[in-house]
């Protein structure tokens, strides 16, 4: 499994070429996800978009980049984390 961390995952979603193409020559048996963490700091984001929005033309964007984000972390596998490995020493 590949992961994606917060900043590779944007990056792949706004389109940048670089990333992209680097994702795309992933092997076809190798399946990507990222993690809980992740998941959280990209709907965060969204949802402050969401709740700043100052008129409905932002609104309406921040409605379809939220829908775009949840369809995109759909498609990926969210590793969660173990307790064990939620222990601070």
């Amino acid at each position: 499994m590949i992961l994606l961390d917060t900043d590779i995952l944007s990056l792949f979603h706004a389109g940048n070429e670089t990333v992209v193409d680097r994702i795309a020559k992933v092997d076809a048996d190798q399946q990507l996800g990222t993690t809980i963490i992740t998941r959280a700091e990209i709907l965060r984001a969204r949802f402050a978009f969401l709740l700043k929005a100052a008129d409905g033309d932002q609104l309406q964007r921040a409605q379809e980049r939220l829908d775009s984000s949840e369809s995109l972390l759909a498609d990926l596998h969210i590793a969660k984390r173990r307790r064990q490995s939620c222990i601070r020493i």
